[in-house]
């Protein structure tokens, strides 16, 4: 079974080597989040979607549809309305987070809440369930929901 050979981590640098190039290949894409959202084709299956706070990387298979982060928090509502817009309310089925950033985080738990699976690396899950400061930053961060957290795969 071709899953066997392909083990998470090579799958997860798979994607987000597509997030970076899609992220640093075109600038125009670099919205801040207050910007209206903004669409690149980059083939027929693959839309970055810019202004949601981190780009979000979107591809259309045959089990539905795959994100590459999920934006930010105040952005989720309408990024997915433009992806029902886009894509005819197709269905969510995998979240990868690239990290724990919430510009990249703040939507898991809607798009969870359709059903849509997180995928992510067992340290994003760590950060999103800790209580931290960020001292350069001056920022803090509490635990997120459960809901907004992945899974911890075996």
């Amino acid at each position: 079974m071709i899953i066997k050979i392909i083990n998470r981590r090579v799958l997860l640098q798979g994607f987000a080597a597509t997030h970076c190039l899609a992220a640093i290949g075109w600038p125009k894409l670099g919205l801040p989040a207050s910007e209206v959202l903004s669409t690149q084709h980059i083939t027929d299956k693959i839309l970055v979607i810019a202004g949601a706070g981190g780009n979000v990387v979107l591809y259309q298979g045959q089990q539905g549809l795959t994100l590459i982060d999920s934006g930010t928090l105040e952005k989720t509502a309408e990024l997915l309305q433009l992806v029902d817009k886009l894509f005819s309310a197709a269905p969510i089925h995998t979240l990868f987070n690239t990290h724990w950033h919430e510009d990249h985080t703040g939507g898991n738990e809607a798009v969870h809440a359709r059903g849509a699976k997180i995928i992510a690396h067992v340290n994003t899950k760590l950060w999103l369930g800790a209580d931290f400061d960020v001292h350069w930053r001056q920022s803090s961060h509490k635990p997120c929901s459960v809901q907004r957290q992945p899974p911890l795969l075996a």
